[in-house]
């Protein structure tokens, strides 16, 4: 049996790197560079049921993944702003 993954899309930017200038937009330009990597999915079209689980299962988790990045990028982005956390 072998194994195989299904295709990515879009496919993952290898070879990538954030600007690491040490300034305020730093930790928001990390997060940025993450939250887009959330954008690829695992294609599970044509796959049998059993190989679709896990498959669906880490799409989902990438959404999720999305989700606490883009509440974690608007914290940091309203604190830059001068917006008081509450």
């Amino acid at each position: 049996m072998s194994f195989e993954l299904p295709e990515i899309s879009p496919p993952f930017q290898l070879n990538r790197g954030v600007d690491a200038t040490p300034d305020e937009d730093f930790p928001i330009r990390i997060l940025q560079l993450y939250r887009q990597d959330c954008e690829s999915k695992y294609l599970t079209s044509g796959l049998s049921p059993e190989r679709t689980l896990v498959w669906e299962m880490m799409n989902e988790w990438q959404d999720q993944r999305a989700a606490i990045l883009d509440k974690a990028i608007a914290v940091l982005k309203s604190v830059k702003a001068g917006f008081k956390l509450v």
